[in-house]
């Protein structure tokens, strides 16, 4: 019986021990399990808080995205004022212009000569008519490119504005002659141009 107690104790002591072993090997595994879970929640709340960077910053690239939009539509709208004050520029310089009585008249005088022949004539007196009907009060500039017969040219331009089609002296301005401004063709440069 003493050896049957000795067994029986040895096999209380083996559980025993087996026991402990056991549950020291799940002390292990649950304090393992606890670590891991600890490091899974730090991971889950840097995941977190990158993930929550994210969405700020997609929050931010959605705002500017929105701003870009706006800009765009914007500048549409201002290259269609840009557009519309363009068209009323010229229109008022189209109507300045006829105003002013239009487009400037070039006279060409024959080489040597410092009256115009019949042909100028009518285009000068085309001009004038047309500068008068357009602005009575039109002021007329007289200006000739740079040659030897110049001045005597636009003196006589100028005379003949005053005397044959009554145009007041006082608006008739001699703008004399420009200097170094020639024409590539010669023949163009024996010339008076009035606006």
């Amino acid at each position: 019986m003493e050896r049957k107690s000795l067994l029986f104790l040895m096999l209380l002591l083996f559980a025993s021990s087996t026991v402990s072993a056991q549950r020291m090997s799940r002390k292990k595994e649950l304090a393992a399990l606890k670590e891991a879970y600890k490091e899974a929640i730090m991971r889950t709340e840097r995941l977190s808080g990158e993930l929550s960077a994210q969405v700020a910053t997609m929050d931010s690239l959605v705002d500017v995205a929105s701003r870009a939009d706006e800009l765009l539509k914007e500048n549409a709208r201002l290259k269609m004022e840009l557009d519309s004050c363009k068209e009323q520029l010229m229109e008022l310089d189209a109507a300045d212009m006829s105003k002013a009585g239009g487009i400037p008249v070039a006279l060409f005088f024959e080489i040597g000569k410092t009256s115009i022949g019949a042909k100028e004539l009518v285009n000068l007196t085309f001009f004038i008519e047309n500068s008068l009907n357009v602005n009575p009060d039109k002021i007329f500039t007289v200006y000739s490119t740079e040659n030897d017969l110049a001045q005597k040219r636009l003196d006589y331009i100028c005379n003949l504005l005053h005397k044959k089609y009554g145009i007041a002296l006082e608006r008739i301005v001699n703008g004399g002659v420009i200097e170094n401004y020639k024409y590539s063709n010669i023949n163009l440069n024996r010339v008076v141009i009035i606006q």
